[in-house]
Parts: C-alpha cells; sequence; structure tokens
C-alpha cells in the first residue's frame, strides 16, 4: 500500500474504532475491513500489480497510485462496493460447506523487460468440482446485458493460471438472473506477460471504449475517449 493510502486507511480505521452509530456504520466498517485485507501489504518486488488492474485500462492503474484517495472512495464510500461485497460474503459461506477454500491469495513474480513484477490476486473460491481443481469467480450486478462479460472472462482465466486449475465457473448475481458460465482453457504464461508489460509500460488506455464513461479518473486523463474519440490536454 503507498503511503498516502496507507494515512488515509489509518484516519478511517481511527474513526470507526468509535462505538457504531447505526448499522450503515457496521456495513461499512466490515467493508473496510475486507478491503484493508487485502490492500494492506507490502510489495516485494519492483512493481506489484494485482489481477483485476490487469483487465483494465493500463492508466488507471497509475492514476490508482497517484490519486489514492479516489481509490477510498472507489472501494468504500460507494453503495455498490458494499453491495457486492456482502453478496461475495453470503455465496463464500455456501462454497465453504462444499470444501471450497475462499479469499485464497495467490501471486507470482515475472520478469518483464528486465522489471520484476509480482502479479496477485484473492479468488473468491477454489476447489474441487466435478472432479477437476475449480477457481470460482463471483460477480454482482444491476444488469444482466451480454453475459459473460469479456473482462470477466479474463480476470477468471488469469486467476486459473496463477492458481494452476483445470476449470473456472464465473457466478453472476443480479436483480433479474443467477447464472453460470465454465471455462476450461487458462490464460497462458505468454499472455499473462503481455498484459503485464502493457499494464506496467502504459500500452493500453483505454482497453476498452466504454470504460471511460465509468471512470472515477476520466476527468484528469489525457486519454479520456467519448463516443470513441480520444481527446488530449493542450500544452
Amino acid at each position: 500500500m503507498d503511503g498516502l493510502l496507507r494515512d488515509l486507511m489509518e484516519a478511517e480505521r481511527l474513526r470507526l474504532s468509535f462505538r457504531p452509530e447505526s448499522l450503515s456504520d457496521v456495513i461499512y466498517a466490515w467493508n473496510l475491513q475486507d478491503f484493508l485485507k487485502y490492500a494492506d501489504g507490502d510489495c516485494p518486488t519492483e512493481y506489484c500489480v494485482g489481477v483485476s488492474e490487469l483487465i483494465y485500462c493500463s492508466n488507471k492503474y497509475w492514476l490508482r497510485r497517484k490519486y489514492p484517495e479516489l481509490v477510498i472512495g472507489e472501494n468504500l464510500y460507494a453503495a455498490w462496493s458494499s453491495f457486492g461485497r456482502l453478496i461475495h460474503s453470503g455465496v463464500q459461506q455456501l462454497l465453504k460447506d462444499l470444501g471450497f477454500v475462499v479469499e485464497k491469495e495467490v501471486s507470482r513474480v515475472m520478469d518483464v523487460n528486465g522489471l520484476k513484477v509480482t502479479v496477485k490476486g484473492r479468488l473468491d473460491g477454489i476447489g474441487y468440482w466435478k472432479d477437476k481443481l475449480t477457481v470460482v469467480e463471483i460477480k454482482s450486478s444491476r444488469s444482466d446485458n451480454e453475459l459473460p462479460r469479456e473482462q470477466h472472462i479474463l480476470q477468471l482465466r488469469i486467476y486459473m493460471n496463477l492458481a494452476g486449475a483445470k476449470q473456472g465457473i464465473l457466478l453472476y448475481i443480479t436483480p433479474d438472473r443467477l447464472t453460470e458460465y465454465s471455462f476450461d482453457t487458462a490464460l497462458s504464461d505468454h499472455e499473462l506477460k503481455i498484459l503485464v508489460e502493457e499494464t506496467i509500460e502504459n500500452k493500453k488506455h483505454p482497453r476498452y471504449s466504454w470504460e471511460c464513461q465509468y471512470c472515477q479518473f476520466n476527468m484528469m486523463c489525457p486519454w479520456k475517449q467519448t463516443n470513441n474519440n480520444k481527446f488530449y490536454r493542450k500544452g
């Protein structure tokens, strides 16, 4: 965790150390602790990149480190963040009852053009399903349009690579549909290295044409796209 983000998180910890005044405070405190379990860690190499950062715009990876206060807003203050984590928690309890291990951290150190980069992720669930080592990725969404989504498939295939799994399941939970998709091909080491290189060297901005309209950094990004046109800062 970067220094400024660590300081901001400590301030949040202090604020939440007092007796909660509402049930919303309890949920928010739980959401914060869940976020910190993954975010509060040192990087053992020159660079660390999360799996979820590999599947989106490479410039977002760098802006998250430059503006950590917006990271907090994205992960803690947005209602969808608590909503998603609550759904994950419930489904993961069901997975544990089936013998899956949940919240398992996976990582790998890669050499990218002379730089040591640690790729790390946290599996929603991993265990044996139909006699195959299987990674489960849980996704909550307000819409069931265009499922399964390309970025989610990519994320699952990266997890399969890191975990050495033979099967992956994308489980979608939306107001209109509960469905799953199975995949049996992990991302190759070569494909993973390309993704890491694109992210560290900031080559994919954005990765998908629709990203910018949902990005909290779009007001400061030189590669913002509107109606598939690029607008660059002047001067």
